[in-house]
């Protein structure tokens, strides 16, 4: 080989090798940095990582990241948990966790409100047995059993529990009426379901039309939202839900000052509304007061609440039409808290952005991220 072109080669490999290297170090991607779920609450977030720990990072004033301390995290910290973790779910200031055997663990706690204090974690998740999916939200919780049926727990003030009362339960208790249910979904303090025959049945709190029969009645017990069919997915919000359907379209329902409806206006619905232009949707996430969709391609969007620039257009102004978050492909799930957002990518790292006054972005700063930013394992 010529001289010249010799140091040309041996100049291109060292820079490739430093690259290399560099590139290493600020994105890990062996199995212990590949999430494989996420779950987003209120403030913190959580991921399950290939190799079966659970990272977590943001707000943890009750102990929601289960590193055994009370500190914030704005980077992620493992938590201490059992083995054997199928999936993720988080609220406002808990995480739970299912296990391959069908029970739950969960850490941090359920919260009446700001002025009313704790509740505290349920006494008793020992009742819940062969759960196929979990759900928590601000008080409350739900678990999707595998035999179709439902058990709630915690605040009950609106009958967000569904047993027929508004006592407060400590443990799980069944909700009468419901069977072959295929997903459940908690909000800030109603509750929602989707059954086998693609109906959606919602209880508890319903000021704002949030469960979607109508009226703005509370309801202690699940009752059907009507001209509502072939339903395949449900979400809950603070006081909006919405739903997909079959053909991959999306109805919302409920609180709307913000435009997380995606309608086009800010008004309030008791039945449900269409969202424009958004087939085909193949997941949606709510966070208090805005929406977002996971396409069929991998793209994000999203509507409503701005004021922490979560809808990524360089401004804090509302959108009640749904805008795609730029820079996001092939994303496998979606996380909202508030003023906040999560993604995971199917190649297993996690973006967020928005709010990070706590860490909640994970990217080990407090600094507000108006794009998304990668998760720094």
């Amino acid at each position: 080989m010529h001289l010249r072109n010799l140091a040309i080669f041996v100049a291109l490999v060292a820079l490739v090798a430093f690259t290399s290297v560099g590139c290493w170090k600020q994105r890990k991607h062996g199995p212990a940095y590949v999430a494989k779920d996420l779950a987003v609450g209120a403030s913190h977030a959580c991921a399950l990582m290939k190799d079966g720990t659970v990272l977590c990072w943001g707000k943890n004033d009750y102990g929601q990241l289960g590193d055994g301390t009370t500190l914030d995290r704005p980077s992620p910290v493992r938590a201490s948990l059992t083995s054997d973790i199928v999936d993720l779910a988080a609220g406002r200031a808990m995480t739970c966790a299912r296990l391959r055997d069908g029970t739950v663990d969960c850490w941090g706690s359920l919260i009446y409100s700001s002025s009313t204090g704790v509740l505290g974690q349920p006494s008793d998740l020992s009742a819940l047995k062969d759960v196929a999916e979990i759900a928590v939200s601000v008080g409350h919780g739900c678990a999707r059993m595998t035999g179709g049926t439902v058990r709630c727990w915690g605040v009950n003030h609106h009958g967000e529990v569904g047993d027929g009362s508004t006592t407060a339960r400590s443990a799980p208790v069944d909700v009468g009426g419901l069977w072959g249910v295929t997903t459940v979904a908690v909000g800030g303090e109603h509750s929602c379901v989707v059954s086998a025959d693609g109906r959606v049945r919602c209880w508890g709190r319903n000021d704002q039309g949030q469960l979607g029969d109508g009226t703005l009645e509370d309801r202690a017990i699940p009752t059907v939202v009507p001209g509502l069919g072939g339903v395949i997915l449900v979400a809950a919000g603070a006081a909006h839900t919405c739903a997909v359907l079959s053909d991959r379209s999306v109805q919302c329902w409920g609180k709307n000052d913000d435009g997380q409806l995606g309608d086009g206006t800010q008004n309030r619905r008791t039945h449900p509304t269409h969202v424009q232009g958004l087939e085909p949707v193949r997941s949606i996430a709510l966070g208090d007061t805005t929406t977002c969709t996971r396409m069929q391609e991998g793209s994000v969007r999203c509507w409503g609440k701005n004021d922490q620039g979560q809808l990524t257009d360089g401004t804090r102004a509302s959108k009640p039409n749904p805008a795609m978050i730029s820079g996001l492909f092939d994303v496998g799930s979606i996380g909202l808290g508030e003023g906040r957002a999560c993604v995971r990518i199917n190649d297993g790292f996690v973006r967020c952005w928005g709010k990070n006054d706590v860490g909640q972005a994970g990217d080990r700063t407090r600094e507000a991220r108006p794009v998304p930013v990668e998760v720094r394992w």
